[in-house]
């Protein structure tokens, strides 16, 4: 697994982890443009979707009043991330719920059965949120030799 997490810097946010909303919680800036402006990047780590479904909510509302509401910069404040753990999947209807949710923040639901470390966490979110190196174009003219061959 690569380990790479240029651009990460972790900032405290005992302001929230006192509010009981989550098991585990981070805070991290994540370095992007030219212009060197920050994404928002919390980390939550709920021990069951039944905890989640119960506490997203009120988290969502702390990360605004406590830290958005503090971010100067509209592009910063358009890019606030909170990124909740899970060990098993959470129902679609309410996923769908979730990560549609336009208040204060993108949200996103991670899914593993192992506890991830950290810097696992910030590989999986980096690769899911921030990296395009999976995205490969590809010419037409390429697909329809493709297809031609494929109808012989």
């Amino acid at each position: 697994m690569k380990t790479d997490i240029s651009g990460w810097s972790q900032v405290a946010c005992d302001d929230l982890k006192k509010t009981g909303t989550s098991d585990e919680i981070f805070y991290y800036h994540r370095v992007l443009g030219e212009e060197k402006y920050a994404a928002h990047v919390f980390i939550a780590q709920y021990i069951s979707p039944e905890q989640l479904k119960q506490n997203w909510e009120r988290l969502n509302d702390n990360i605004a009043l406590l830290y958005q509401s503090n971010v100067e910069s509209l592009l910063e404040r358009s890019n606030f991330y909170l990124c909740f753990f899970l060990p098993e999947p959470l129902d679609t209807i309410e996923k769908e719920k979730i990560e549609n949710d336009a208040y204060c923040a993108k949200k996103y639901i991670f899914v593993s059965k192992e506890k991830l470390s950290i810097k696992e966490k910030l590989w999986e979110i980096n690769e899911k949120i921030f990296e395009l190196n999976h995205l490969v174009p590809v010419s037409y003219t390429h697909l329809r030799a493709h297809e031609t061959r494929s109808n012989l």
